[in-house]
């Protein structure tokens, strides 16, 4: 290892008492400020993973005794610490999956916007049947299909066979509910009233 802080992670302490900066000469860090002692402890998240470490370093040598409430002292530095940076990092985990979600609302907002453009353009709706709830939706176009105002008064069965011509209505039942009950596609053409 390059750095006391490499040996740390799978250990509970590190601990350096005296020539840190000689042990690990490459740490330019310890070098640069005569670092001779290193006392460090791995930071966990609540499901005891690796999310940082605490260390304290020192100019001068330190006892075993020292060593040991600098123990006790980290310890009870490390229980906020860790708290905190698993708080930051939940927030920014939320942070980005908010932004993501945002993202995906714009797309699906464009790609409404983009649908209803396009059945206008074509002259076509769809409508939606939630089967649970028994509410029909339709869409802005089918609205203007039927000369309607878009959501002026709300979808049902009863006003959309109020639109169909009396002589298709009949079949236009038939083939609705032999699909429904059949799980299956279905196609037919029907007329209007206007």
């Amino acid at each position: 290892a390059d750095t006391p802080c490499e040996s740390i992670i799978n250990k509970k302490y590190c601990s350096y008492s005296a020539n840190v900066s000689n042990i690990f000469p490459k740490d330019d860090f310890l070098s640069q400020n005569n670092i001779e002692c290193y006392i460090g402890r791995p930071l966990w998240n609540s499901k005891k993973e690796p999310i940082g470490l605490i260390a304290l370093m020192d100019t001068k040598p330190k006892s075993l005794a020292d060593e040991k409430n600098i123990e006790i002292v980290l310890d009870i530095i490390a229980i906020k610490i860790e708290e905190v940076l698993e708080k930051m990092l939940f927030e920014n985990q939320l942070s980005l999956k908010i932004e993501e979600l945002n993202s995906l609302k714009e797309i699906a907002e464009d790609h409404e916007h983009k649908l209803k453009e396009s059945q206008q353009i074509a002259h076509l709706g769809h409508w939606e049947l939630d089967i649970v709830n028994n509410i029909l939706t339709w869409s802005d176009e089918l609205y203007r299909i039927f000369e309607l105002f878009p959501q002026e008064i709300e979808a049902s069965e009863e006003l959309f066979m109020k639109l169909v011509h009396p002589d298709d209505s009949e079949k236009l039942d038939k083939t609705y509910l032999d699909a429904f009950e059949n799980k299956k596609h279905y196609e037919i053409k029907y007329r209007l009233l206007f």
